[in-house]
């Protein structure tokens, strides 16, 4: 007997306005978003072009079956907000570094200095505060750096 989430997921394809039937690979997307993956890995692993998952996951049909999934599951909501932030940042990391103007690179540059660079420095200081750090970044920078030239001679 199939599970509730398959009954409902399978409900929202025959209550579809579209005549093509959802694939198991669009269903799939739908639920690893819903669990916090970021699209450019769902994209990955599903061998897919990002364009044809973001497309199918944000049309009438993608939303419906999120819409399922977070209703039966309340819990991935959070998941779910991660990844669309995580993609969110990506995308204005592209831009930065890949758009097509210099004017749409540096608004993206600014977005993301306005946004996180607080954060960043809030952070910064309370480690600071800490008394045990974990890693020492510059001596592990070192040590990496004199490791690949020993390599190279």
């Amino acid at each position: 007997m199939a599970s509730e989430l398959t009954e409902s997921l399978l409900r929202v394809v025959a209550e579809g306005t579209e005549e093509v039937p959802v694939k198991p690979w669009q269903r799939l997307a739908c639920l690893l978003y819903a669990s916090g993956t970021p699209l450019e890995d769902v994209a990955r692993e599903l061998q897919k072009r990002l364009d044809e998952v973001t497309s199918f996951v944000t049309s009438i049909r993608g939303i419906a079956i999120l819409k399922v999934v977070i209703t039966e599951n309340p819990e991935r909501m959070d998941a779910l907000i991660e990844a669309t932030t995580l993609d969110s940042i990506m995308k204005m990391v592209r831009v930065r570094d890949l758009g097509k103007t210099e004017s749409a690179q540096l608004s993206a540059a600014g977005q993301l200095l306005d946004r996180f660079l607080p954060k960043v420095k809030a952070t910064a200081n309370a480690g600071r505060q800490r008394t045990d750090p974990t890693v020492d970044v510059e001596k592990e920078i070192s040590r990496l750096r004199e490791e690949l030239q020993e390599k190279i001679d």
